[in-house]
């Protein structure tokens, strides 16, 4: 950003309102040089006494910063709204679970299932935690440490799948960082 230049000019409301046509025409003369029986040379000048493009980029960078912690805002609400009704699925499904049991209802297996990866989803919980958590056999933890250490050893710096090695502990798995 650049300092102020001195200037023996004075701004008035004619050179702003022409400044507020100028951005709002995509910073064109041509576009406001009639509105405002100026020539373009004139109206360059003004918008370098005056420091137009200056003030419009710092209006630009409001703006983008504007946007930007609106939509961090919008998608925190969305991701807020997915916890909130993964969890009440899950409870949902807990609940009707605890009246009727599970003899053939896989809706309420399929809706806790749908609950659990909503609330993962929406707290950024890597799914190979779920993977873990739902492991039945020594196979399967083993089957998933092979997948962390290629999904590490794809990382920028990581050593590779092969340096790494693939046998796990017996039921000994290590997670991510």
């Amino acid at each position: 950003m650049s300092k102020a230049k001195p200037t023996k000019h004075r701004e008035t409301g004619k050179h702003r309102e022409a400044f507020e046509a100028w951005y709002e025409a995509g910073r064109s003369f041509r576009k406001i040089s009639k509105n405002f029986s100026q020539t373009e040379r004139m109206l360059y000048l003004w918008a370098e006494w005056f420091d137009w493009h200056e003030r419009a980029d710092r209006r630009d960078e409001e703006i983008a910063r504007e946007n930007e912690r609106r939509t961090i805002e919008q998608r925190a609400k969305i991701m807020d709204d997915h916890r909130k009704a993964g969890g009440l699925m899950r409870i949902k499904s807990t609940e009707f679970l605890l009246e009727n049991g599970i003899k053939t209802e896989a809706g309420a297996v399929a809706a806790m299932r749908v609950g659990v990866e909503m609330e993962r989803q929406a707290i950024n919980l890597p799914d190979i935690y779920v993977k873990i958590a739902n492991a039945t056999s020594i196979e399967e933890l083993e089957k998933l440490e092979r997948e962390l250490a290629i999904r590490r050893s794809q990382r920028p710096g990581n050593r590779s799948a092969d340096e790494i090695g693939g046998g796990a502990q017996a039921g000994v798995i290590t997670l991510p960082h």
